[in-house]
């Protein structure tokens, strides 16, 4: 198998993050610690998996890898009131964080209280943040990201500090926030409200909710913006299978992709010229032609969920999130399928490694998070727990 092309890193030891949630006991739906609760019960831990400790040979220049991932909004009780319990009695969500570097685990599992079920998740990356990559000369604290993660049961956008390792702020947007979109200035925070029919619009600056996009007789869910940061799509989960295309401006519809049915998420190239539209019950991702807004191709993906660009501009990758998951690699020039590899149950959210080497897979109904190695077709297994759900991944220096 021929070898991927190697991107140029400085020759720094960055770190990307992986952070999962799974379930706990004892956490509120907006990220507090419940009052009778045992630490013990309620607190997180934080995955960090690098990709050296997966292939000491990644030639990526020493590049860890940290993948934040929360459990998905789809995977217990869809109730938004904060009093009730998200799973059963006193029950709720849980980072759970195991560090690995060169040599494998590093310290002792830290903990995190928090508690959020979700459809999305968007990092910031400060002003100069070159590549992503953070220099060791760099004060974390000063340079670090930030994530914003949709909360959907509580309503809200909470505010996540991944050097920290804490939830810092709550952002109330309105009724089961889903996907999540951050414009390509930084600015603004884009989430569709699945209970209101609306896509909340957040300044990032200001933290918090300052204009509102209605749908009408839709339920939104699945987001993304264009590179221009000028236009947003929006699946439309109540439909037969639609997508609407949204002027930011002027808060007005401008037209309707269809889609298969039950559009689930939606990417699109850094170019601006595709977009790629996933369905669960439709079994077809839509591939579509951004210039007019039209349907190009059909790509064959049952149960289809998650979707996502290849970094290095190859391929486009779908899971399937039926009980025998997989992840498929289509080739963006031919929308020919290249590569299938099996996955866990219910697989909702892939996220790719900045090489393009490797593919994070979060599997809502398996006890693990599967790790894709591109070049040699391996699969492995990460045990962190069901109901895994959205993923970033991002870098930081190496502590």
């Amino acid at each position: 198998m021929r070898s991927l092309p190697k991107p140029a890193f400085p020759p720094a030891s960055p770190v990307l993050t992986i952070c999962l949630l799974s379930v706990a006991a004892g956490c509120n739906t907006d990220g507090r610690l419940s009052e009778d609760s045992e630490e013990s019960d309620a607190l997180n831990t934080l995955l960090v998996c690098s990709e050296e400790y997966l292939d000491a040979d990644m030639g990526i220049g020493g590049c860890f890898i940290e993948l934040f991932t929360v459990p998905n909004q789809n995977s217990v009780s869809n109730s938004l009131s904060p009093e009730e319990p998200v799973r059963g009695q006193g029950v709720s969500r849980r980072i759970q964080a195991i560090e690995f570097g060169p040599g494998g685990v590093q310290g002792n599992p830290r903990v995190i209280p928090a508690s959020v079920r979700s459809g999305g998740m968007a990092v910031y990356y400060p002003p100069g943040a070159a590549n992503r990559i953070f220099p060791p000369t760099v004060d974390p604290p000063e340079a670090s990201p930030t994530i914003y993660i949709a909360n959907w049961p509580g309503g809200s956008i909470l505010v996540f500090d991944p050097i920290a390792l804490r939830v810092t702020r709550t952002i109330p947007v309105g009724q089961g926030p889903g996907g999540l979109a951050l414009s390509p200035d930084g600015r603004f925070l884009f989430t569709p409200l699945e209970r209101e029919g609306a896509v909340a619009v957040v300044d990032r600056e200001q933290m918090q909710m300052v204009d509102r996009i209605a749908i009408e007789d839709s339920d939104p869910f699945g987001i993304a913006i264009t590179p221009d940061g000028k236009r947003l799509i929006v699946c439309d989960t109540n439909s037969s299978g639609e997508a609407h295309v949204i002027d930011i401006a002027t808060k007005t519809l401008v037209t309707t992709i269809p889609t298969g049915e039950l559009p689930e998420q939606v990417a699109i190239n850094p170019e601006g010229s595709l977009a790629y539209i996933t369905s669960y019950r439709g079994g077809v991702t839509t591939v579509v032609d951004l210039t007019n807004y039209q349907p190009i191709a059909s790509l064959r993906t049952p149960r289809s969920i998650g979707v996502a660009l290849d970094p290095l501009g190859r391929w486009v990758y779908v899971s399937d999130g039926g009980p025998n998951g997989s992840v498929r690699a289509f080739e963006i020039a031919t929308n020919r399928r290249v590569r299938t590899w099996r996955v866990g149950s219910n697989c909702e959210h892939i996220v790719p490694s900045p090489s393009g080497r490797y593919i994070f897979a979060s599997n809502n109904e398996s006890d693990f998070l599967s790790v894709i190695d591109t070049e040699t077709d391996q699969v492995q297994e990460i045990d962190v727990g069901a109901g895994l759900g959205p993923m970033v991944a991002i870098p930081r220096p190496a502590r």
